[in-house]
């Protein structure tokens, strides 16, 4: 009984332990702005728009900037694009910025539909890979006919 409970309070500190680092990325960047807002494009179009990544941490860390987009938007090497978009991701340093960039052409398909998603940036340490924090991008817009 003894040495489960020592087991217990090892796995509780361990655990309250390493928490704040997963929920911290608020304090780590600053994405601006959070909602990457097409709003109502003409079907055929093309357009782009993005967000601006900041490393407020102070330290250097280890940014990949991931997601999975509908049809109509697309993400990565596109112009003007900063952020690490390639796995492993890379080194973004202390009081450094990066831009992610994100295309959205309204196909008729979806003409009519708002269309959302979630960019994802991940911060690890960029010598021990240990996961820092995640923070959200929405990305939102709709295709018009009009």
């Amino acid at each position: 009984m003894r040495r489960l409970l020592t087991v217990t309070l090892i796995c509780l500190f361990t655990t309250l332990e390493a928490a704040p680092f997963a929920v911290a990325a608020g304090t780590l960047l600053r994405i601006a702005p959070k909602t990457i807002n097409f709003g109502s494009q003409p079907v055929g179009t093309e357009v782009l728009k993005g967000a601006t990544i900041t490393n407020t941490s102070g330290s250097d860390v280890l940014l990949l900037v991931e997601g999975g987009l509908p049809d109509d938007f697309g993400f990565g090497l596109l112009p003007g694009s900063t952020c690490p978009a390639l796995t492993p991701g890379d080194v973004l340093a202390a009081g450094a910025s990066c831009d992610v960039v994100v295309r959205f052409t309204p196909s008729e398909f979806f003409a009519g539909l708002l269309q959302t998603a979630t960019l994802t940036a991940t911060l690890r340490d960029p010598t021990t890979g240990e996961l820092l924090g995640t923070s959200s991008i929405t990305v939102r817009g709709r295709g018009s006919t009009r």
